[in-house]
């Protein structure tokens, strides 16, 4: 029987925990149990994002039965654990070998390397100095819920920004061929485009009345 197996804890499933052993080549001096806890916003921000039919992925160098726990309590169904950091780099590759455009977040040292590998990255503002050296952005309030608002503001910014080139487009196929055959006066065809520059900007402002 292990010593891990000997340690009983009231009320504690040690399966679905992380257990440090403090030992020399003798024998086992101390175990530390570690029981990680989502953050109370998480479930929230994995449901959102099931909303929007994005896959979430968990992946951990914790040991499996700790995080299908953490799993199974956000309702993720990707889970991949007792992953070394080069272990991670490599799943992320293989999602964006089979198309996957990855956003990928963390905090620790032995994430540096697959923010450094995701097409986006976000490191928490009080993870380590080196994940933060390696993501592209760092989200300082810590606030994991603002990574979903973040994503909502990004891609309303994407459909205004294509309406506008769709907007200048068709202005300019249709007035510029007609100013130049003479069918539009200079002061009108000026005028008019005055007018599409300031439609083009109050669609832009569109997107400082956007609450999340």
């Amino acid at each position: 029987e292990s010593p891990i197996e000997k340690l009983q804890l009231d009320n504690v499933n040690l399966k679905e925990m992380t257990v440090v052993a403090l030992a020399t080549r003798e024998k086992v001096h101390a175990l530390f149990v570690f029981d990680d806890k989502p953050r109370d916003e998480a479930k929230s921000l994995v449901t959102n994002l099931h909303n929007e039919n994005k896959t979430v992925t968990l992946m951990t160098g914790d040991h499996k039965s700790a995080a299908l726990r953490i799993a199974r309590d956000l309702g993720i169904t990707n889970v991949y654990a007792d992953l070394k950091p080069a272990d991670k780099l490599n799943r992320v590759r293989d999602m964006q070998q089979h198309g996957a455009v990855v956003a990928m977040t963390g905090d620790g040292i032995n994430d540096a390397p697959v923010l450094a590998g995701a097409n986006i990255s976000i490191a928490m503002g009080s993870g380590t100095q080196l994940a933060a050296a390696h993501a592209d952005m760092i989200l300082l309030s810590n606030h994991i819920t603002h990574l979903y608002s973040g994503y909502r503001v990004a891609t309303r910014t994407l459909v205004i920004i294509r309406q506008n080139l769709a907007w200048a487009f068709s202005y300019n196929l249709l007035a510029v061929p007609a100013a130049a055959m003479g069918y539009v006066e200079p002061w009108l065809a000026a005028i008019g485009m005055s007018a599409s520059s300031l439609v083009v900007v109050l669609n832009a402002l569109r997107l400082t009345r956007t609450r999340y």
